[in-house]
């Protein structure tokens, strides 16, 4: 429709042209006009196919991108179910660890709850069987005749310290008899005795491990052995007992001295907070009959080291005071 606005605007000046002008001169100029009308008609032609290929070009663009927007939305969309998938089958596989983990721990807390009930069951036979021991070491040394005619048992083979505390903890009670003979005259024979341990340097001793001193400097009245670390009392009266314990650097121990299985005193020895060597001692009269037997025991487990050496001695003495 614009073009043909244009031809009918481009005749209308030619025919006034030719109205006013004659002559070759008017026809030149008209030539030259429609010339020039044909050359705007026939490049607006081809500036509206330009336009109409662009208005198609840009249709296959807009579809194009469509295509392609849809495409990544289903792209993110897979990739986010994907990474849920995962997210979820981690979170499972976390959960069934973890719910397997709790079933291990409540089965183990079932076996260390067997473990302490059997260990409290076990103790409390020790200390029967150790009642039971002493009741009959007391009947044997009261009732022998051994024991009145002086006879001292020379079979005995020194054991160490530690063969002799694997053994308690084997077998629960020692086999070895002793027979303590009394002095041949009871009114003037001296009782005492005196002994520590050589070489010593052991850890965590646990409760009730009977202390043996294996090295004896005096031992008069023959009440003590340093095969099991036990006086027994030649004759009655009263005595006074005395020990003294030596432990390393950052530990604890508590030792008690026992007669017939009962303590009768408790001394303790505790470097856990400071950088140093510790000593405990006690130091405990009493009366004892003869036959009861008299020893050193750990109070309670120890933690760190017990400790003998030429610079440090643990000892244990005892002398009857009168009779």
């Amino acid at each position: 429709m614009a073009s043909l606005g244009i031809v009918l605007h481009a005749s209308l000046i030619c025919i006034v042209l030719l109205t006013f002008f004659s002559g070759t001169a008017s026809r030149n100029i008209a030539n030259e006009i429609l010339q020039r009308l044909e050359m705007v008609e026939k490049l607006n032609f081809d500036l509206k196919k330009e336009n109409s290929n662009l208005k198609l070009e840009m249709i296959d663009i807009k579809g194009e991108l469509k295509d392609i927007v849809n495409e990544m939305k289903v792209w993110m969309k897979s990739r986010h179910s994907q990474g849920n998938n995962k997210m979820n089958e981690s979170n499972s596989d976390l959960q069934k660890e973890n719910i397997k983990i709790k079933l291990e721990m409540a089965e183990l807390r079932d076996q260390m709850d067997n473990v302490v009930r059997e260990n409290c069951e076990m103790k409390k036979k020790w200390n029967e069987l150790d009642d039971i021991l002493i009741s009959v070491y007391i009947h044997l040394n009261k009732s022998k005749p051994e024991i009145q005619s002086g006879i001292m048992p020379e079979h005995r083979t020194p054991l160490s310290y530690q063969h002799v505390a694997e053994n308690r903890k084997a077998n629960s009670v020692r086999s070895v008899q002793r027979i303590v003979p009394p002095a041949p005259d009871v009114t003037e024979q001296p009782v005492a005795f005196y002994a520590y341990m050589d070489s010593y340097h052991t850890p965590g001793l646990p409760i009730h491990t009977t202390l043996i001193f294996d090295t004896v400097q005096l031992n008069d009245g023959h009440g003590y052995s340093k095969h099991d670390g036990v006086f027994i009392a030649p004759r009655t009266g009263v005595y006074v007992f005395h020990w003294t314990i030596q432990t390393e650097v950052h530990s604890w121990e508590s030792i008690e001295i026992v007669v017939n299985g009962s303590p009768i005193g408790c001394a303790a020895s505790d470097t856990l907070r400071i950088n140093d060597y510790g000593t405990g001692s006690g130091l405990v009269a009493t009366r004892v009959n003869t036959g009861d037997l008299v020893f050193l025991r750990t109070h309670e487990s120890i933690s760190g080291y017990l400790l003998s050496n030429h610079r440090l001695r643990s000892s244990f003495s005892g002398w009857l005071l009168y009779s």
